[in-house]
């Protein structure tokens, strides 16, 4: 049944996503610190070190430098999961087993109970078998 493999890839490329938008938070989060803060008005006169807005800024822009490291690198790992997938479902939705067309009826193109039944030539109860049969895989639910 390759629509076990999908799950399976389904779920790498959601955790490679993941730490991807975690990135993008963390490249967010970056920018913000580099934005200048308030001015005081309660004092005459700033005061600040040259050497220590040197010493930020280089710290600052290493931070970023690492963090466009590790957003290419994740960009590329999200960008090869998102063809793994793609793959899988053209293989999945060349399958002639029935559980794989009512998980791509049902999970991929969002189809009603209704729908499958017709499109298979079911009963709603058979797509309904079939359906409880889905949802048990390898004892791990299977959002339906």
């Amino acid at each position: 049944m390759l629509y076990q493999d999908y799950l399976r890839e389904k779920e790498k490329y959601d955790n490679a996503f993941e730490r991807y938008k975690c990135l993008i938070d963390e490249q967010s989060r970056l920018f913000n610190k580099t934005l200048p803060g308030g001015i005081s008005y309660e004092k005459d006169k700033v005061e600040s070190s040259p050497n220590s807005d040197m010493m930020d800024n280089y710290l600052i822009e290493k931070e970023k430098r690492e963090l466009d490291s590790r957003i290419n690198n994740i960009q590329a790992v999200v960008k090869e999961r998102r063809h793994i997938l793609d793959i899988c479902e053209k293989e999945l939705r060349r399958s002639k087993e029935i559980c794989d067309i009512v998980f791509v009826l049902k999970v991929i193109d969002k189809k009603r109970t209704e729908e499958i039944a017709e499109v298979i030539g079911y009963s709603k109860n058979g797509v309904y078998k079939i359906q409880r049969k889905l949802k048990t895989y390898e004892n791990r639910p299977v959002i339906i």
